[in-house]
């Protein structure tokens, strides 16, 4: 027998987050969308074609990663502008686990990467169904502080061989460093002046116009002078081909000669730190913009975003904080501005990948390096300085384990320091003494507001007579 659906049945059936918004759709939203998409797109193609190259992956497994997970976070995710794409804290674990493997092609790295994203999709929703958004809170605000830092630091020694055009052998920050030392007979003398010409005007736009995206004019010039000059035929080393064809779904293979075991060692790896720095971006959009962000939600919809990615080609990606910063500036209504940005990053691939191919390497590696730069959160360095020293000690520890141990290793550094301090602050805890500030609501440290009195209606249980104030044990520092 025939089963017949009313609309009003229809309606009531569960559907995807994007296909409700999109119920209530106006016509006003959809230039704010569009040119909300085209601008995420134009910001994120510079690090989308950059970032591959810190794990040694070709610049199309970046373009795959940022249109696919786009479109996996947009149909489950609730959060109207948080955008996902590559990042580099993300793709320089992942750069780790992948030496680790000890793969000896390219091809054989793009294929473990798809792999390690595919995993950390399915670990994402494992943890959401048992409830495990709580990991979040393994990398908390200190600890990924110093972690990003030490990361950054990592990077910007990695951008040498990309700005000299000598090749790198060395490992750690200081080896390096004493390599281009001992080579400087080597140098490329053009392509080192087109690196610090291109990350000047990098920082000289962040410094003075904020609003206009750097990395897409640093990589437009470039390209320009590259088919000016014929950058390659000076020596200056170029993107090469770029694949001019959209990905097709596929399982990804896992590599050969890889154990299991160690595949999904890595992919934990990855998780950790991808989700433990993107939780931290939407719960920072989600404070500006008052609304809450479950992390058990959150794990679901970076899952898909993972899942995406990986079964496309990409690798792991996570929050963004330069997209999802676009996105909130343009005034992007509903996630069909990641949509619009997807679709522009596919005509990229489909008709522009000839210009990419001319693009000179010392544009990547100065794009990074300013990435890098901008990765080092001082501020939050001096706040913890003054406010906890214990969490600044913290921070720098995980900051050196980053960089002594190699970022793999950092990132069980900075979980172990955290569980360390959190056993160190629920064994003692503090007090505090609250007051009230007269026609405020709510209760304020005596020793932090100079206005605050305690309250003169009841007396002092230990010593009568006294004005009454409230005695709390608080589990974070004063504020």
């Amino acid at each position: 027998m025939p089963i017949l659906l009313t609309r009003e049945m229809f309606d009531a059936m569960p559907t995807l987050p994007l296909i409700s918004s999109l119920r209530e759709y106006r016509a006003e939203w959809l230039r704010y969308d569009l040119t909300s998409g085209l601008a995420i797109a134009a910001v994120g193609l510079p690090s989308a074609i950059a970032y591959p190259a810190l794990a040694g992956l070709p610049p199309e497994v970046g373009i795959y990663a940022s249109i696919m997970s786009v479109l996996g976070y947009a149909l489950l995710g609730s959060s109207r502008q948080l955008i996902v794409g590559p990042d580099a804290g993300t793709v320089t674990v992942l750069a780790a686990v992948l030496v680790s493997f000890g793969l000896s092609s390219t091809a054989e790295n793009v294929m473990a990467s798809a792999a390690i994203a595919a995993i950390v999709g399915l670990l994402c929703f494992l943890a959401s169904f048992l409830r495990l958004g709580f990991i979040a809170d393994l990398l908390s605000r200190p600890i990924l502080t110093g972690f990003m830092t030490g990361i950054s630091l990592s990077i910007l020694v990695g951008q040498i061989g990309r700005l000299t055009g000598v090749k790198i052998e060395s490992d750690g920050l200081f080896g390096p460093l004493a390599e281009i030392v001992s080579k400087m007979d080597l140098i490329h003398w053009p392509s080192l002046g087109l690196g610090i010409g291109l990350f000047v005007l990098l920082r000289l736009l962040g410094a003075w116009r904020p609003s206009i995206p750097g990395p897409l004019v640093a990589v437009a010039l470039a390209i320009a002078l590259s088919y000016a000059f014929d950058f390659k035929a000076l020596g200056i080393r170029v993107v090469g081909e770029v694949p001019s064809q959209l990905p097709w779904p596929t399982i990804p293979l896992l590599p050969r000669g890889v154990p299991i075991d160690d595949l999904l060692l890595g992919a934990v790896a990855v998780l950790i730190m991808s989700f433990g720095a993107g939780i931290v971006t939407a719960r920072s959009f989600g404070a500006k913009n008052r609304y809450p962000v479950d992390a058990n939600r959150e794990l679901l919809r970076f899952g898909a975003a993972n899942l995406a990615s990986g079964l496309c080609g990409g690798f792991a990606v996570t929050a963004s904080d330069s997209r999802t910063a676009i996105n909130d500036l343009m005034g992007g209504k509903t996630q069909l501005a990641a949509v619009f940005s997807a679709a522009a990053l596919a005509l990229t691939v489909l008709f522009l990948t000839d210009a990419l191919a001319i693009l000179p390497t010392p544009a990547l590696g100065a794009v990074l390096a300013s990435a890098a730069i901008g990765l080092i959160d001082l501020r939050t360095l001096k706040d913890l300085w003054h406010i906890s020293r214990i969490e600044f000690c913290f921070a720098l520890i995980s900051m050196a384990g980053a960089l002594g141990l190699g970022v793999l290793k950092g990132v069980m550094v900075a979980v172990v320091a955290t569980l360390f301090y959190l056993v160190m602050q629920g064994m003692r805890p503090r007090d505090a003494l609250l007051g009230r500030i007269p026609g405020r609501d709510g209760f304020y440290k005596l020793h932090r507001y100079a206005q605050s009195k305690a309250s003169p209606r009841t007396g002092d249980l230990s010593s009568p007579g006294k004005p009454a104030v409230l005695q709390c044990r608080l589990r974070q520092e004063p504020d």
